[in-house]
């Protein structure tokens, strides 16, 4: 990936430096070339894709906050192109001289005098050349580096995508849904009909994978959920994917209760912020239509990227930690989910006891990429072999905490009436190099945790699902029966292909329901 990254940056610079006369103009072409190519370098370590519209659109003061957790060796190459790319503009400016720098590197790298002097002569050479020469010198370089380099196609397309995006913001919801080929008609949330089945708790787990359940790649560390597999209490479906427009928190819990991906253009997650209703439908509204009552607590703070706004303007009543009847210990991120479960067990009572179906709805948050956030009350629990720098000591915690509730579920009265699914909210972010543990999961196919107490009756354990499937899985599972129509009948298929390549469509249905 270094590799492409000079690839693409080195052309630029060349040309911003020696082939465009205008002082201003060569230097603005360099600190966009450069800003292309860290911004494509930064989001392939990331994400492990070259940038796209929709990831530039969704940078935001949230995405920010995060980026000292996860660019802390990155932030070394990328400080220093950074500088090279400063000094390269103040040789351009004439604000410092060519001469004073290569003197400067001749002092400190007395060995390399000779190249620096080679350098100094090419620099010298180039500026010698007719300007007419150099200027048309810098369309085949210009076409080479946007037609031939993985990141020069990424920005190509960026462009390609902007135009289409412009282009579907005067359309209504009914005509997106048609540019999308839909073979249903969407029934909007004061249309939804639905009688109540069973009560429902769903624990949406973070960062959480199939990989840590292989015994090959992390043993012992989901003991208890792996025997409550092999019990049969709990089915694993294994082939659970992340997909496009849901590899984020906020993302995977919009796009598993709407079946949409969350795409939101220049809004980002901060329309979540403002937004207090919708017109989108999701199993949270079929629910509350079939009289539960929903309520969603987290571990982490509601207030981050609009979470508990969102989840409030999808059908659910929140909680936010401050709200606990538990002591609780604080985290960079909320509090731990020790604290989060214990509140869930009261609340569980609560809800029980109300004679109506409930729908309790979790979001954990200590098996946070890069080492996870580690609780120090668990170290009695934690497995002796996992130690506190490592997230395999937050996902043993985890497991213990899920087992713990799952056990408490199970003494109370009416248990049978209650059903429980265990999902995974998107893979573990990071790289290798700032978080160890992916270099394990990768030696699997990266899927996310799915787990349910009851079989779905119309998905096989080894179905491929999606997150857009997770409405249509939960509603099956709790035995709700309703009118809602969700992406499994919307559209043809919902293939990250047909999803990458319309996410303007997508992104301005979005807008439409929520604004």
């Amino acid at each position: 990936m270094t590799k492409d990254l000079l690839i693409f940056v080195l052309p630029i610079v060349f040309s911003g430096y020696f082939l465009i006369k205008n002082k201003f103009i060569g230097c603005l072409f360099i600190v966009l070339g450069c800003f292309m190519g860290i911004s494509d370098y930064t989001c392939h370590k990331l994400l492990g894709s070259n940038i796209d519209l929709f990831t530039l659109l969704r940078i935001d003061g949230d995405m920010i906050a995060m980026s000292p957790y996860v660019l802390k060796k990155l932030f070394f190459r990328i400080l220093l192109l950074t500088l090279i790319t400063i000094l390269i503009i103040l040789i351009k400016l004439d604000l410092v001289s060519l001469e004073n720098v290569m003197r400067y590197f001749k002092l400190v790298y007395s060995s390399l005098k000779k190249f620096y002097s080679n350098v100094y002569d090419f620099v010298k050479k180039i500026e010698q050349i007719n300007y007419k020469v150099k200027t048309i010198a810098v369309i085949p370089i210009l076409i080479v580096v946007f037609n031939f380099t993985p990141t020069g196609n990424a920005w190509c397309k960026i462009i390609r995508d902007g135009a289409e995006y412009i282009k579907y913001s005067a359309m209504s919801a009914d005509e997106l849904f048609q540019n999308l080929g839909t073979e249903n008609k969407y029934v909007y949330d004061e249309k939804i009909e639905a009688k109540p089945g069973k009560n429902i708790v769903i624990i949406y787990c973070e960062s959480l994978e199939n990989g840590y359940f292989d015994s090959k790649l992390f043993s012992g560390v989901t003991p208890l959920m792996n025997k409550l597999i092999e019990n049969g209490e709990l089915f694993s479906y294994k082939n659970y994917e992340n997909c496009v427009g849901s590899g984020w928190t906020i993302g995977a819990l919009y796009s598993t209760q709407t079946s949409l991906p969350c795409f939101f253009g220049t809004d980002g997650n901060a329309i979540f912020n403002r937004v207090k209703d919708c017109k989108l439908v999701s199993y949270a509204k079929v629910l509350k239509s079939a009289g539960y009552n929903n309520l969603f607590l987290s571990s982490a703070k509601l207030d981050f990227a609009g979470t508990g706004n969102m989840m409030n303007m999808l059908g659910y009543d929140i909680k936010d930690f401050k709200q606990f009847n538990v002591p609780f210990s604080k985290t960079g991120w909320g509090v731990h989910d020790k604290d989060l479960f214990e509140q869930a067990k009261i609340e569980y009572d609560k809800l029980m006891k109300q004679q109506k179906p409930f729908n309790l709805t979790l979001l954990t948050v200590d098996t946070h990429f890069t080492k996870g956030v580690p609780d120090e009350r668990l170290t009695n629990i934690v497995s002796k072999q996992f130690s506190m720098d490592k997230i395999e000591y937050s996902v043993n915690s985890l497991d213990y905490l899920i087992n713990d509730f799952y056990q408490y579920i199970k003494k109370q009265p009416n248990f049978e009436n209650t059903e429980i699914i265990i999902l995974g909210d998107h893979p573990l972010m990071g790289n290798e190099d700032n978080t160890p543990a992916i270099k394990q999961l990768k030696k699997s196919k990266r899927n996310i945790t799915l787990l349910s107490s009851k079989k779905s009756q119309i998905y096989e354990v080894n179905d491929k699902l999606r997150y857009y499937d997770i409405p249509n899985f939960v509603l099956d599972v709790a035995e709700v029966s309703n009118n809602a129509v969700f992406s499994k009948e919307l559209f043809k298929n919902m293939s990250p292909k047909k999803v990458k390549n319309e996410g303007s469509l997508f992104t301005h249905l979005n807008l439409k329901l929520t604004n």
